[in-house]
């Protein structure tokens, strides 16, 4: 599961940039499709589906890493195809401005994600049934 959790993010990535997609959609399917798997895991708890609630963020376990890595790849998912035109095309002092923004929200963008959505999903859920 930590494979494909990371594998599906770079692939989005990867046909997004291939096919020029610009929009949010299939940013927002992968998403929602990560809910479902979790809320499936979990059961009708929406507390522990959504981490409302004290939470330990903790990086020292692997899992965690993990999942924050995939969050992050899911969030820059949104905005993927303006990071690799500024690449290509070089950038000037205000595009470095912009592309610094970009990676910014992308990054707070990833950490809400992970923090709601990503956190605990390789948890063991089965042994708290």
């Amino acid at each position: 599961m930590k494979a494909i959790l990371i594998i599906i993010p770079v692939l989005l990535n990867i046909w997004i940039v291939l096919l020029q997609v610009d929009s949010v959609f299939p940013s927002l399917l992968a998403a929602i499709v990560v809910g479902l798997y979790k809320g499936n895991q979990i059961g009708p708890d929406i507390k522990n589906v959504f981490n409302i609630g004290k939470v330990n963020y903790s990086l020292k376990n692997p899992l965690r890493i993990v999942e924050l890595t995939s969050a992050t790849l899911l969030s820059l998912s949104t905005d993927i195809i303006s990071i690799v035109n500024f690449l290509k095309d070089g950038f000037s002092s205000d595009e470095f401005i912009f592309l610094t923004i970009t990676f910014v929200y992308s990054g707070i963008f990833g950490f809400l994600l992970f923090r709601f959505l990503f956190l605990y999903i390789l948890q063991d859920h089965s042994k708290e049934s």
